[in-house]
């Protein structure tokens, strides 16, 4: 039998996402009308992957640092790891990030189809004016004790596999399904929703 590369799979699953996405895009007739079960997908990716990257963070919290206090405990016995938190943004720079951040619902393909394309109710926009900026605080929490708890069991892969790596390193599968699992959340939904933007 063979043996599919890393790359060779994630290719075939980008082309299998984009090829259903410009399917399920193609059949409306009209652009204004609302896709109801893309909505769904990708409000459930989202719910998927805030349970997931909330499971990594609370096993970071409560398995490898053993709770709340001992935290921060390490915290304060490392100041080096928390001194780059508090850096100043340059002037220029912090105005050029703000500018993309607040640009990124209108310029980004699968945020204005999200906000604008598929909504069809006004008044959605008012719990979304709350809502989102919740998820986010929300999906927010655990990226400091993933990272310091990465920093603690000395994970030697990058960054943003931390959440992968934190899993391997405590030999749990179950913490790795979770990592992959939210991950193929993120990644399909983001997908989906910007390939039917562009279709």
């Amino acid at each position: 039998s063979r043996q599919f590369t890393q790359d060779q799979l994630a290719t075939f699953f980008c082309l299998l996402i984009v090829v259903f996405t410009l399917l399920f895009g193609a059949r409306r007739s009209s652009q204004r009308e609302s896709h109801q079960g893309l909505i769904t997908a990708i409000a459930f990716n989202s719910l998927v992957k805030l349970i997931a990257f909330g499971f990594i963070g609370f096993v970071a919290v409560f398995q490898v640092f053993d709770g709340i206090e001992n935290l921060d405990q390490w915290v304060s016995q490392n100041p080096d790891l928390t001194a780059t938190l508090h850096y100043p943004l340059q002037q220029y720079s912090s105005r050029v990030l703000l500018l993309v951040f607040f640009s990124a619902a209108v310029v980004m393909p699968h945020m204005f189809q999200m906000a604008f394309t598929e909504n069809t109710d006004l008044s959605a926009m008012k719990t979304a004016s709350w809502g989102f900026p919740l998820y986010l605080l929300l999906m927010s929490l655990p990226v400091l004790p993933i990272l310091w708890s990465a920093n603690l069991v000395n994970i030697e892969t990058q960054p943003e596999y931390y959440t992968l790596g934190l899993g391997i390193a405590l030999q749990s599968p179950t913490l790795i399904i979770a990592a992959l699992i939210g991950g193929i959340a993120a990644a399909s939904g983001l997908m989906i929703a910007t390939t039917l933007a562009l279709s």
